[in-house]
């Protein structure tokens, strides 16, 4: 039987490391999460660690219980006055694309996803 000789030297680990990075909020869209029915945003963001860009896209609750979630997101983007209107029951309205372009820092942890570590975005916080 022939000997398997793989070269593994050009596989990179795609995944950051645990910690607080500067990011840009690329695109914001609203949609519904599957398993909840809630509404949600998609937020992709591009995420820069040391001189290496990274995307990654989370989804964050804008109704039910992990809606805290977005509260925190538009204090980091600069909407803290929405979001403390928002807190004490007001209406407080803001576009998706005012949004996006703003500058924040990501708080990154690691998760088990199929047996396989992968990075996650935790936290959203003022740059």
């Amino acid at each position: 039987m022939p000997e398997i000789v793989p070269n593994l030297s050009e596989v990179s680990s795609n995944i950051i490391d645990v910690g607080t990075y500067p990011a840009k909020v690329n695109t914001v869209t609203q949609g519904t999460a599957k398993s909840s029915g809630n509404a949600k945003l998609d937020v992709e963001c591009t995420i820069t660690v040391g001189e290496k860009e990274f995307k990654r896209t989370v989804s964050i609750p804008i109704a039910g219980a992990g809606a805290f979630r977005y509260l925190q997101f538009l204090k980091a983007t600069g909407f803290g006055e929405a979001a403390d209107k928002l807190k004490r029951g007001e209406r407080a309205p803001v576009q998706t694309e005012d949004l996006e372009g703003q500058a924040v820092s990501v708080v990154i942890e690691h998760e088990m996803w199929n047996d396989e570590p992968r990075d996650k975005i935790t936290k959203f916080l003022k740059a």
